[in-house]
């Protein structure tokens, strides 16, 4: 009988937990991209890339921190191809509260002159496109209790006017989806 007194208080208890944690997803923004390399090979076939991205992270949260682990993983692709990958900083956010760290990027990839084609088209159009993932393992923490690793996923639809060394780059259009993993 006592388990069955358990599982009934159980779902009261999630609910209070819920109601006065009132958890909000957070929220990720990538601000800035600096091309710092850029570099094709004479004959098309390789790709030297160095980013450096300006990400802005929101926790919206009262009473929920998330602590970022190691192990995260930031790549950068074009049409299928990626262009370099690098990863997030560890840290522990604190509720409501944004954060804006810089993240180093990096790749030397096969490209082609197929890709390099459509770069171009793209480059003269001021319109490339780019996929950014983010693979993040987080932990929350909410008063003095907090969960298992979670893990993260960003998955940002980017449109950018260039990809040219040394140049400002403007991003044009952004859309952001989200995912968890339990």
């Amino acid at each position: 009988m006592k388990n069955c007194a358990f599982f009934r208080c159980t779902p009261g208890i999630i609910v209070y937990t819920v109601l006065c944690l009132d958890p909000k997803p957070p929220v990720y923004k990538f601000n800035r991209l600096q091309i710092g390399e850029f570099d094709m090979s004479p004959d098309l076939s390789n790709l030297r890339t160095e980013i450096d991205m300006t990400v802005e992270a929101e926790n919206p949260n009262r009473n929920i921190g998330i602590s970022y682990e190691k192990d995260s993983l930031v790549a950068v692709v074009y049409k299928g191809a990626m262009l370099c990958s690098g990863q997030l900083p560890s840290f522990y956010q604190d509720r409501q509260n944004t954060t804006i760290f810089n993240v180093k990027l990096l790749g030397n990839s096969t490209f082609g002159p197929v890709l390099h084609s459509a770069l171009e088209e793209n480059q003269h159009a001021q319109t490339i496109p780019l996929d950014i993932y983010v693979k993040v393992p987080v932990i929350i923490r909410a008063w003095t209790t907090h969960t298992r690793e979670l893990t993260v996923f960003v998955n940002a639809n980017v449109v950018i006017d260039n990809l040219k060394a040394k140049k400002k780059v403007s991003i044009k259009s952004a859309t952001y989806k989200y995912n968890v993993k339990f």
